[in-house]
């Protein structure tokens, strides 16, 4: 899903149909990419997490000094383990991104825990291993979105898991 704020001009934004989540967007703009996690029906055995909720991906444009272009939210609730709230540790984000036409590059957020069953963890790419180039304009595509525990992927934006459309 892919929203923006009402009354803010910014470039369109697209979303295509690749191997993985293709939205493209214009970083000069004040786009918001928006989108669902859902458990990775592929997260290898033992998987640190078995059940989520719900959970949710947004990256959005900005021009905050030190975030290099970006900011993320990254929500998780009803995190769940052998039917109990998940306590997990060392929990990142990776983004997938393609910069201008490059091919897609890996940048990791720094950890956080998920603790109750519930994470909500914020960054920008001037946080993120390694750190978005400090002067992102132009076209960023989202290749794709995966959450990882000590190494371990777990969770995937759920736009991943949909057929490419015939």
């Amino acid at each position: 899903m892919l929203r923006r704020k009402p009354g803010r001009r910014s470039a369109a934004l697209s979303v295509g149909a690749a191997l993985a989540l293709s939205a493209t967007v214009a970083v000069a703009g004040s786009p918001t990419y928006l989108s669902s996690l859902v458990v990775d029906p592929q997260c290898a055995d033992p998987c640190p997490v078995d059940d989520l909720a719900a959970g949710s991906v947004r990256i959005r444009s900005t021009s905050a000094s030190g975030a290099n272009g970006i900011s993320v939210r990254v929500r998780l609730v009803g995190v769940q383990i052998a039917g109990a709230p998940a306590s997990v540790p060392n929990v990142t984000v990776r983004l997938s991104l393609s910069i201008q036409g490059a091919p897609c590059a890996t940048y990791e957020s720094p950890a956080a825990t998920i603790d109750g069953g519930r994470l909500r963890l914020g960054f920008t790419g001037g946080t993120t291993t390694p750190p978005l180039p400090d002067s992102l304009l132009g076209i960023m595509r989202v290749c794709e979105v995966t959450l990882a525990a000590s190494g371990a992927r777990f969770a995937v934006d759920g736009a991943v898991l949909r057929p490419d459309p015939a």
